[in-house]
């Protein structure tokens, strides 16, 4: 019985490190995981400063002539060059937009039936 006490004992103290040392891994990838997280937010925050700032609307907003006329003299060159792939646009469109549409009808019919 006595030795069942020690092997108990040594058992308990080995459990006892390896738990330790998981409990240390745990932490340390706890650390990581918030120190990524902080960096994602950072980033995120700066890449909104690019994406849509106010620079970004103001320009499309005084300029918004111009790029309308350089996305028809596109679609001019275009369809005089290439118009395989205006077409190709032109049907990516029509598909694009049948699909959202076939996607708001059954939410349109379940509210209807309820």
């Amino acid at each position: 019985m006595l030795l069942h006490i020690k092997y108990d004992y040594k058992y308990l103290k080995i459990m006892y490190i390896i738990i330790s040392i998981k409990m240390e891994e745990i932490d340390i990838i706890k650390k990581e995981n918030e120190e990524l997280k902080n960096k994602v937010q950072e980033l995120e925050e700066r890449l909104k400063k690019y994406t849509n700032g106010e620079n970004h609307k103001r320009y499309y907003e005084k300029n918004k002539e111009k790029i309308k006329e350089q996305g028809t003299n596109y679609l001019k060159k275009l369809k005089e060059e290439n118009p395989a792939k205006l077409k190709e646009y032109r049907r990516n469109y029509y598909m694009k937009k049948k699909e959202r549409i076939n996607n708001i009808k059954p939410v349109n019919d379940e509210n209807k039936s309820n």
